[in-house]
């Protein structure tokens, strides 16, 4: 057997599309059971009509209100993966959209001031409600595209818009960051010209990649791919992030240990899951330990407005482990923190010197092992 496989951690798409189809919900009973013996039984097999109905009435509401000066030219945002086009007043040159907050990952906006350019004219961006869009202004991390154009009513441009520049997929890293305009407090504009493109993401709700080569170990909520590659203790999710853990919403900590010598491969032994949210579900939060996990079918448990599941693996030595899963982190309401959410994980990632030199000699690596701990984060 190979020296086992790294703790793997991904996020793969959990929320079926509009929650419709009753056979997206598992119909197995399933069982989570805590340290002590604590069990919590539950019917996995949900209405599903009435999930998606208490999941909708969960969503915050936003309003996001735009306009140009001069002229709107076409507007549009990313609504669960899809580019909807948004209507605007052509008098006022403004326009507003009421969305579910965390269904909305980015706005699109084009227009132009034939008059002056930038400073004096540009978009203007504010938004109201829920995290994360509600209290967002237009400001100098939105990305813009100017257009080369002439000084007609309005312009003629020359410029080419680039192919899908208002989809989620479109890369916008090479654009400039916008500048502040003096139409309004909420205003921004580039010197580049006088007709332009705007975009502005949240990365924390972009579509995730659909594919990827080889197996993805740990992967957060921007795509990347990674290895836990230190033992010790680990955060995987902290809610509200940067938040002390006193005040924490929901904090999930791992303790990952090496089984099988020095640099030998790493596996969850305990999770510990914190936060006024599992205070509800269980008094002092809830703790996992593969030792005590009994051998059966994991129920998903709702903690505020996401679901966890915690699962048992073993390996074809015996070794036992934990695998952690948690759904509809869209629903949070907050920035996402830990390994799994927005935090930096370059310092778990690498390896220390001694290891790096057995990983590059060792013939026994194998990362396409399917024994590993896995732990699965969805925005939803």
């Amino acid at each position: 057997m190979a020296v086992g496989t790294k703790v793997a951690m991904s996020l793969v798409s959990v929320m079926s599309a509009e929650l419709g189809a009753a056979t997206g919900v598992d119909t197995a009973l399933m069982h989570l059971s805590a340290v002590g013996n604590f069990s919590l039984d539950r019917a996995a097999a949900e209405d599903a009509l009435g999930e998606k109905q208490e999941l909708e009435a969960e969503k915050a509401q936003c309003t996001c209100t735009f306009g140009f000066d001069n002229k709107v030219a076409d507007a549009y945002m990313v609504e669960r993966g899809t580019t909807v086009q948004l209507a605007w007043d052509d008098n006022s040159n403004h326009g507003s959209v009421t969305f579910a907050c965390t269904d909305v990952s980015m706005f699109a906006l084009e227009g132009y001031d034939y008059e002056t350019g930038c400073p004096a004219g540009g978009l203007s961006f504010f938004c109201t409600g829920g995290a994360p869009w509600g209290g967002l202004t237009a400001d100098t991390t939105f990305k813009v595209y100017s257009l080369a154009d002439n000084t007609d009513r309005p312009p003629v441009v020359y410029g080419t818009r680039p192919a899908n520049w208002n989809t989620a997929t479109f890369d916008d890293s090479t654009w400039n960051n916008a500048q502040f305009s003096t139409y309004n407090a909420a205003a921004i504009c580039d010197s580049g010209g006088k007709y332009w493109l705007f975009r502005k993401t949240i990365p924390s709700l972009m579509p995730a990649p659909s594919s990827a080569v080889g197996d993805p170990h740990l992967q957060n909520i921007y795509g990347e791919r990674f290895d836990l590659m230190k033992p010790g203790k680990v955060v995987l999710i902290h809610i509200p992030r940067g938040k002390p853990v006193k005040d924490a919403l929901l904090v999930v900590e791992a303790d990952a240990v090496r089984l099988g010598g020095q640099c030998a491969d790493m596996y969850f032994q305990m999770l510990n899951i914190t936060g006024a949210w599992a205070d509800k579900a269980h008094a002092g939060g809830l703790r996992f330990d593969a030792g005590f996990a009994p051998d059966e079918q994991p129920q998903w448990l709702k903690l505020g407005p996401v679901k966890v599941k915690v699962a048992r693996g073993r390996t074809d030595t015996g070794l036992l482990y934990l695998n952690f899963y948690i759904k509809y982190l869209k629903l949070a309401g907050f920035d996402v923190g830990g390994l799994l959410g927005a935090d930096d994980h370059t310092e778990a990632a690498t390896p220390t010197s001694s290891c790096q030199k057995h990983i590059a000699l060792s013939p026994e690596s194998n990362p396409e092992s399917p024994e590993k701990s896995v732990a699965s984060a969805t925005l939803g």
